[in-house]
């Protein structure tokens, strides 16, 4: 029995391997536009210091922080990379929000209501756009990220 584990151990990584050359990870795509667009990614700042911080946006130097760090998994880094890549398209729009800020209420969770305590108040409608919007497919995010920029 310990050799068939020992065995699959070994193929396993190979497997995987092999998987992820033939596939893109969620997020690439997204993550390729938005290089594409002129915007920097980087997987640590300083802000990832600060507890609970997964990612933000400087509109000044157009770079998205994420912080892999203090992710408990792989699909917190793809929803921040999607929630990122709003505020991006925000900023490309040079508007705080690409929709009217009652359909994006209306569409809210109380989840999104909750974590709106975390923002200062100014940042309430943008971060709930963000919010509500890195639920939607990667497609539809590179969309918004490519008609606005």
């Amino acid at each position: 029995m310990k050799r068939v584990l020992r065995g699959a151990l070994l193929v396993l990584p190979i497997f995987c391997v092999a998987s992820l050359h033939a596939q893109i990870a969620p997020g690439e795509r997204l993550a390729d536009v938005l290089i594409g667009h002129g915007i920097t990614i980087r997987y640590d700042g300083p802000r990832c210091r600060k507890p609970g911080t997964l990612g933000s946006y400087n509109l000044k130097t157009r770079t998205v922080t994420l912080c892999a760090g203090n992710m408990a998994h792989a699909g917190q880094l793809f929803d921040t990379i999607r929630h990122e890549a709003i505020h991006v398209a925000q900023d490309c729009a040079n508007r705080d929000t690409l929709f009217p800020s009652h359909e994006t209420r209306r569409l809210a969770a109380d989840s999104d209501l909750r974590a709106m305590a975390l923002y200062p108040r100014h940042h309430f409608d943008s971060e709930l756009e963000a919010h509500v919007l890195s639920r939607v497919t990667e497609s539809l995010v590179i969309d918004l990220v490519n008609d606005y920029c």
